[in-house]
């Protein structure tokens, strides 16, 4: 009999692949789970080792293959109650001291080989248990493989949702016995079958590329003239690839002089990032009919063409050449063709494809409109017999995963199984969010403290240096002399909407310290008497204190029990009124209005659980309120009032909102001198 996870219940073919993989493993030391995309492997993982946990000592290692797995697995686990820790090459604090690490394999391996011989086994002892998923990678000199070999007497779990007849063997010798459950054998057991599945396959860019993007994002932080050129050449770099930007730096126009003076344009791979991604996905999704590719630029059709020879592609472009309706007819009749295994189509192009036989949409470039996705989507997935899968590539902590978020809600709601890449527990991260949690982690850790207010960040990222290739740039444009004397101070308000997605992501956390504010209210009580006693005159005094970001204290969302636990009386299970100035986006008034959210005096985590009814329909949709008027009467003559605002957060951040009522609650009994609460 299984023991139930503290928050999760198993659907029965869930809990039947948990028992057939612990009767294995446990006699043959691993065990490999093949279960279709969105079916929740992760959860059979978190049972696993569930089961496990209390009897087998050392820690446990959860290989995950991209960094955007890796989040969103670690947060899950949290969610269950695992102290765990997630590690990639993206992460300065990394602890490998926690029950639960969930890391790459390349962290791993570095990790690994730098402590255990290969040949003693030790590895095993430090970690008795080990996750491996999609572990159909698990094969020649691929990290996953190397990291395996240290761990032959780990217990392991394989997960993967295709497994190739070519490296069934190889992966049954590294990990143990397989087990296959497809679409069929799931029937009747809890899951419904999906007519699409979506995918996100990480593709990080290389070294000298992300030096590039981290020169293009100070030079876009600090405001200049140049920053909106600084900012498409990000998009580009990110999104499209290093071949858009050799492209675009060959052209005779202002942008191109940028990048030239920017960017040493001979050291950039000339084949974009996103190509061996779209290589990987082509071969891990081998039985697929036919393939579109969704690129924004010409050059991705013509890098993708000449490197993927293999499965004939067409490609479909927009322009004059292919404006006339015969030559049009023709290209779509030589994508139709069943050798023709692979399309590759620009946003300008792609209007009119209709062929059924797609069942594999990859979309390169990432797009911010809602309605051209559908538009996009609209032309491969009707419901059919066979699943098929959209798939998005992205580069991880960067401007190319902001617009994924939204994209992949759209998914949702137009009834695309997206549950394989995020749910109700897990939010999902845009790049420079994760840029700014992380960067809230180094500088709390760099002060000894865990949470660091608002005016310390702001002050600490404008205090950053300019790079010496863009001052090249200015003077080579004539827009600076030697002599002149320019700001060294990033945009402020830049800065402070970088901290706002981060807090709207869920990947950053805020409150409003209440001991600080007491000390504040003091001091100011003390000035206000002062000028009282001085003043023989009748007329009252009203001051206004106005909470704004420099009086925040903001944290990283992996730290948050522990700031609860050091700062109590910041966060108050007590009752709050509700009007605060709610304010929802992307939620039908009908709805709010049907479930009474507006009018209700209560706790903040009965309120959270009166929401989940929206969350779970609208977990991207956002809430927000303010505190306004908590009135402190000193006197009959003083008195003073604080307001303070809260969000945007995402619905589907239950504990931040849970977090952030709490604050609110304290903020409004800040002091026994409080006469009453105005809320308008």
């Amino acid at each position: 009999m299984l023991k139930e996870l503290p928050k999760t219940r198993l659907r029965p073919y869930q809990a039947e692949a948990v028992e057939w993989a612990l009767n294995i493993a446990l006699s043959d030391k691993g065990a490999v789970v093949c279960l279709p995309t969105g079916t929740g492997k992760t959860i059979i993982a978190l049972s696993f080792i569930y089961q496990l946990a209390d009897k087998l000592r050392g820690k446990i290692l959860i290989l995950e293959p991209t960094r955007f797995l890796v989040q969103q697995v670690a947060k899950r686990f949290s969610y269950e109650g695992f102290d765990v820790s997630y590690i990639h090459s993206g992460v300065s604090n990394r602890d490998w001291n926690r029950r639960v690490i969930v890391t790459t394999p390349e962290s791993a391996l570095s990790y690994i080989s730098a402590r255990h011989d290969i040949f003693k086994d030790t590895a095993s002892q430090e970690f008795p248990i080990t996750v491996i998923d999609e572990c159909h990678h698990t094969v020649g000199q691929d990290p996953f493989a190397k990291v395996i070999k240290y761990l032959r007497n780990s217990i392991k779990l394989g997960l993967s949702a295709l497994i190739p007849k070519n490296r069934e063997s190889i992966i049954s010798d590294n990990i143990g016995p397989i087990s296959i459950w497809d679409f069929e054998d799931l029937e009747g057991k809890g899951y419904e079958k999906p007519y699409v599945i979506a995918e996100v396959y990480d593709s990080p860019l290389r070294d000298y590329e992300l030096k590039i993007y981290k020169q293009l994002y100070y030079i876009w932080l600090k405001g200049y003239g140049f920053s909106y050129y600084a900012s498409l050449a990000m998009t580009m770099l990110s999104r499209d690839g290093s071949d858009s930007l050799i492209d675009s730096s060959r052209k005779n126009n202002e942008f191109s002089a940028f990048i030239k003076s920017t960017v040493d344009i001979s050291k950039i791979p000339s084949t974009p990032h996103k190509l061996s991604s779209l290589k990987n996905i082509l071969e891990d999704h081998r039985d697929f009919e036919k393939a579109i590719v969704f690129v924004n630029r010409r050059i991705n059709v013509d890098s993708i063409i000449s490197n993927l020879k293999e499965y004939n592609p067409v490609p479909i472009i927009g322009g004059v050449k292919t404006s006339d309706p015969k030559a049009r007819e023709k290209i779509l009749r030589d994508a139709e063709k069943s050798n023709s295994k692979l399309i590759v189509a620009t946003s300008a192009g792609d209007e009119g494809i209709d062929i059924p036989e797609i069942d594999l949409l990859i979309f390169w470039s990432q797009t911010a409109s809602p309605t051209r996705l559908y538009q996009r989507l609209g032309r491969g997935l009707r419901p059919s017999s066979k699943v098929k899968y959209a798939i998005f590539i992205v580069t991880p902590e960067t401007r190319d995963y902001d617009v994924l978020p939204e994209g992949l809600q759209s998914l949702a709601w137009e009834g695309i199984d997206c549950n394989g890449i995020f749910d109700e527990t897990t939010p999902i991260w845009p790049g420079r969010s994760h840029q700014i949690s992380e960067y809230i982690n180094e500088l709390a850790e760099s002060i000894g403290v865990k949470a660091v207010n608002g005016k310390l960040i702001i002050e600490a990222l404008s205090r950053s240096g300019f790079e010496p290739t863009y001052i090249t740039w200015l003077r080579s444009m004539g827009k600076i002399k030697n002599k002149y004397r320019y700001r060294s101070h990033l945009n402020i308000k830049k800065i402070k909407g970088i901290l706002r997605d981060g807090v709207k992501s869920g990947s950053v956390y805020f409150f409003y310290d209440i001991l600080d504010l007491a000390e504040k209210l003091n001091n100011e009580i003390d000035r206000l008497e002062r000028v009282n006693s001085l003043d023989y005159s009748d007329r009252k005094i009203d001051v206004r204190i106005m909470m704004k970001t420099d009086d925040r204290k903001y944290y990283s969302y992996s730290e948050h029990t522990k700031i609860m636990s050091k700062h109590p009386e910041s966060f108050i299970e007590d009752e709050v009124f509700m009007p605060l100035n709610l304010k929802f986006k992307g939620i039908p008034k009908s709805k709010i209005i049907e479930l009474g959210l507006k009018t209700l005096v209560i706790k903040p985590s009965s309120y959270v659980k009166a929401l989940r009814p929206l969350s779970e329909k609208y977990p991207n949709a956002l809430i927000k309120w303010g505190v306004r008027g908590v009135k402190v009467y000193i006197n009959d003559k003083i008195k003073i009032a604080i307001s303070a605002a809260y969000g945007p957060y995402r619905l589907r951040n239950q504990d931040q909102i849970t977090a952030a009522l709490q604050n609110t609650a304290a903020l409004m009994k800040v002091s026994k001198h409080i006469y009453r609460i105005l809320c308008h």
